[in-house]
């Protein structure tokens, strides 16, 4: 992430035919975790906020302004993935931290 935010925890697989991303981060002491998945001409990222023990829907890319890779034949390799994947994070963030 190239925007300052504390990261708690961050995983990623981005496999040749499939990526998935999870990011947790604490934006002005609240919990909220963004999800990527690509796969099978579908793009997917979302956040959730922590609210006690329960993950609460807040905001989707099309949402933050990304619109969704969704063509049949995407040709994306899993590096670009990769990329894309930090650059949708990285837009989700400035709305986040707008918002919270």
């Amino acid at each position: 992430m190239t925007l300052k935010a504390a990261t708690i925890s961050r995983t990623g697989n981005h496999l040749d035919n499939k990526s998935t991303e999870c990011v947790f981060l604490k934006i002005n002491s609240t919990t909220v975790k963004m999800t990527y998945q690509a796969y099978n001409a579908a793009e997917t990222c979302k956040a959730e906020i922590l609210s006690g023990e329960a993950l609460n829907y807040l905001l989707s890319m099309e949402e933050a302004g990304v619109v969704a890779n969704k063509s049949a034949y995407n040709i994306l390799n899993k590096e670009e993935r990769a990329k894309r994947a930090e650059m949708i994070f990285t837009q989700m963030f400035k709305v986040l931290v707008t918002i919270l």
